[in-house]
């Protein structure tokens, strides 16, 4: 194995396992792509990676895939050696990689894997991994001793068959392709030709679920496989909002604040009217603080406003406000968003956050006096409601529950087909600040 350095060795930065707080980092899976017959060495060819001069990962061999791991942003060194069972991380490495950085709120998925030639080398892939819907996304990773191929998929359903087609792959390469879910053959071609090189039958696909496929191992030495790996959510998905209008508490009226989660300093000067997200936090228990804004020692004030043990789960939508109780005190509450799909409508969920009485929310057609009208009933603070809507121009009024004269509205919302929008009522109705926040969301 040669000594070398490369960006794609920043594979072997995600064996550093650190705590997650309040960001999420970078997401990660590693992969042994390496035959050691391929080298003339031991065919599962163990290796020790330290990282930052620390023996993180003894003895990873071929075939195994880790992750998905978090990991901080930032940069890592990265030394390999030969495994060595009685002195792990003792060997002289072979391979280094200084400087290597990762980002914030991606994923990567980074192979130690042949070169077209046969040599030893690394790559880093960015992963696409947003929501498929009814379909799957393949990720194919051209990382084998091989040639440019074009890969197929296909399957046959009586007398038709299906094709989807990554054309032109080269050796370091990435292609993707969207599936409908169901059972797929692959196959692999010289870039250009009709004979196939490889073939594997009956793969597997969910729908609204991306794979990762590593195309490893030597075609000349016949050991040339496939490695599968479905991507595994481990995060939750929040938006922040600050609600609380300053004049209501008698202060500058764009309040801003900081906000901890976990004791580290997340949002420091977030003012009223402010949304963030949809932020990817890894799901588990947060500890929320939100103090008045010090410019000058960010997050260091006495907390105003506390919500401890809020738990958040694996691939669930939240909204975490800030905003006024009934009768206008602050507070904070945490809602649970339905992204589902609901096309071809929209969705509207009103969250009631205001300084105001319980409220029925209507909802018409703008401009359309004795067209129908939607309704949301008895919404209190710190509760929500939801309804589906057909695309179009949307007015949203708030009248007191079981009255008939509007206390505010109405006010524009345009819906489009397969989002949904976050309303959120912040203020206060007798201070006369009453507002509507609101946040388009790609339905899943």
């Amino acid at each position: 194995m040669k000594k070398f350095s490369h960006r794609g060795l920043e594979a072997l930065c995600v064996l550093v396992l650190v705590p997650a707080v309040a960001q999420a980092g970078a997401t990660v899976y590693v992969v042994h792509g390496i035959p050691g017959e391929d080298l003339n060495l031991v065919p599962s060819l163990p290796v020790d990676v330290s990282v930052n001069g620390q023996c993180a990962l003894p003895e990873f061999t071929f075939g195994e895939i880790v992750g998905p791991l978090a990991l901080d942003a930032g940069e890592y060194d990265i030394a390999i050696s030969l495994a060595d069972p009685a002195n792990p991380c003792g060997n002289a490495p072979v391979i280094e990689a200084d400087d290597l950085i990762l980002e914030e709120g991606q994923t990567y998925s980074i192979v130690a894997h042949l070169t077209e030639d046969g040599a030893p080398t690394a790559s880093a892939f960015l992963n696409n991994v947003s929501p498929t819907g009814r379909k799957a996304r393949v990720l194919v990773h051209h990382t084998a001793s091989a040639p440019t191929v074009d890969v197929e998929f296909s399957r046959s359903i009586w007398w038709w068959t299906q094709y989807r087609t990554i054309e032109g792959a080269s050796n370091g390469d990435q292609g993707a392709v969207l599936l409908p879910a169901g059972h797929w053959d692959v196959a692999l071609f010289p870039a250009g030709g009709s004979d196939a090189v490889f073939e594997l039958a009956d793969l597997a696909f969910e729908q609204d679920t991306t794979y990762l496929v590593f195309a490893v191992g030597s075609l000349t030495n016949n050991t040339f496989t496939l490695l599968l790996q479905p991507v595994l959510e481990t995060n939750a998905f929040a938006y922040v909002i600050h609600g609380i209008p300053g004049q209501d508490l008698n202060l500058d009226p764009a309040l801003p604040v900081d906000v901890s989660l976990n004791g580290e300093c997340a949002l420091p000067g977030f003012t009223f009217g402010q949304i963030v997200g949809p932020l990817p936090l890894p799901a588990g228990e947060y500890d929320i603080a939100i103090a008045l804004a010090d410019p000058q020692s960010p997050c260091s004030g006495a907390p105003v406003i506390t919500a401890d043990d809020v738990t958040l789960e694996v691939g669930q939508n939240y909204s975490i406000i800030a905003h006024l109780t009934e009768g206008g005190a602050p507070t904070a509450s945490v809602f649970v968003n339905d992204v589902s799909r609901t096309a071809p409508k929209g969705r509207v969920t009103v969250h009631h956050t205001a300084a105001a009485p319980t409220v029925d929310v209507e909802i018409r057609r703008f401009g359309w006096r004795w067209g129908r009208a939607f309704g949301l009933e008895d919404v209190s603070n710190g509760d929500q409601g939801s309804i589906t809507l057909l695309p179009g121009r949307w007015g949203v009024s708030l009248f007191p529950a079981g009255g008939d004269d509007a206390v505010f509205g109405p006010a524009s919302l345009t819906v489009q087909p397969q989002k949904t929008y976050l309303v959120f009522a912040v203020g206060s109705l007798t201070n006369e600040t009453l507002t509507l926040l609101v946040e388009p969301v790609m339905q899943e």
